[in-house]
């Protein structure tokens, strides 16, 4: 919950398999807006030795961000995952054709998350969580690719979401696009940017 880094991967035996939760607020984004394109960019402190895939999932339950939360098993110190590593949901699964871990540290890697953000937009006020896994959470060989948190100390490496949408009909003037940057991990002419 107070790492500056966040780890994505397993051991060669698969007993320590490790996921990343991530929330973003995206409820700036006015109701009815619809989401053009969004992307999601992370900072790669260690790359994978190899090329690990690696697929992103929608969240379904909240948890806490404090220090030892969340764990594998619990979402806050005192309740439990639905299901344990973080209740993925089936539905609203990206594809993990698109992503595969660079194998150069110390650069950023941006993925498409379209999909995820209209999802959020439209159907959950705004909140954005997802979940951030190995294709391959156990096998002949470990790998682990690890990168910057919201904690980080330099706030360029910090996960970021940006967002390029059209206001819905009686929220704006048709045809104007907007983008913000989010990033909690926070919200991207309306091109938002969020970070977390």
């Amino acid at each position: 919950g107070t790492k500056s880094t966040i780890e994505v991967g397993y051991t060669q035996t698969g007993t320590v398999i490790q996921r990343a939760v991530v929330e973003f607020d995206l409820s700036s984004i006015p109701t009815g807006a619809v989401v053009q394109k969004a992307q999601l960019t992370l900072y790669i402190g260690t790359a994978a030795s190899g090329s690990l895939d690696w697929t992103i999932l929608r969240g379904t339950e909240a948890f806490d961000e404090t220090a030892g939360m969340p764990t594998w098993n619990n979402k806050n110190s005192l309740d439990t995952w639905a299901e344990a590593g973080g209740s993925p949901a089936t539905a609203l699964t990206l594809s993990d054709a698109t992503y595969t871990m660079p194998v150069l540290s110390g650069r950023s890697t941006t993925v498409s998350i379209t999909d995820l953000v209209d999802d959020a937009v439209r159907n959950r006020s705004g909140i954005l969580r997802m979940i951030i896994k190995s294709d391959t959470e156990a096998g002949g060989t470990s790998d682990t690719f690890v990168f910057s948190s919201c904690d980080h100390g330099t706030a360029g490496r910090h996960p970021q979401v940006d967002v390029t949408y059209v206001p819905g009909k009686g929220t704006g003037r048709p045809g104007i696009h907007s983008t913000k940057q989010f990033s909690r991990f926070h919200a991207a002419k309306n091109k938002r940017h969020f970070r977390t």
